[in-house]
């Protein structure tokens, strides 16, 4: 049977609010700059060689 690959979604620094104290991209969700994020990126993805998609709108990577 052959499963599904998992979708994650992709993270650009352009879509995450300023650091309240030094204006770097923050991640809320792992309350972390951005460079420090365990957050995939856009150019993480592309390095690791993962096939992207658009979700409404959404940019995510294919993992195997």
């Amino acid at each position: 049977m052959k499963t599904k690959p998992k979708l994650v979604r992709i993270i650009c620094a352009a879509e995450l609010p300023a650091c309240s104290c030094c204006h770097e991209p923050w991640c809320p969700t792992h309350r972390r700059h951005y460079a420090d994020c365990p957050c995939l990126g856009p150019s993480e993805a592309e390095d690791l060689g993962l096939k992207t998609t658009l979700r409404k709108g959404l940019l995510y990577a294919r993992l195997p």
